[in-house]
């Protein structure tokens, strides 16, 4: 009697043994799923955001050069003493303390009037 009670309690023991195992794989494949469901999401944006930064580079390779030449074509080059505003402004900050520097002054050297 003893002995056949030892023996079913060894049988129970391997059976909550082999469960536990099986429900810890379980639980451990739903995670390894949601972790991959992750991942796609994560990977489908990271396309998203490639294509996104592809059409930006696109776009500032085609506007920017003719935007630089628009800018340095508008921009006044008045002469002032024979060095031009551009100069006059770059020579005054060299030689000039940065507290001493008008911003004004510069900002009228290239052409700006109203602040």
């Amino acid at each position: 009697m003893v002995s056949q009670l030892l023996k079913s309690c060894q049988q129970l023991n391997e059976y909550t043994k082999e469960a536990s195992l099986r429900q810890l794989q379980t639980v451990d494949n739903q995670i390894a799923r949601i972790a991959n469901r992750i991942s796609l999401q994560m990977a489908l944006s990271a396309q998203q955001d490639s294509a996104d930064m592809r059409v930006i580079s696109i776009a500032t390779f085609v506007f920017l050069p003719a935007t630089a030449t628009a800018v340095s074509s508008s921009t006044s080059t008045s002469t002032f003493g024979g060095i031009t505003s551009k100069r006059r402004c770059l020579a005054q900050a060299s030689s000039i303390s940065v507290h001493e520097l008008s911003p004004v002054s510069c900002l009228h050297g290239f052409g700006y009037t109203a602040l």
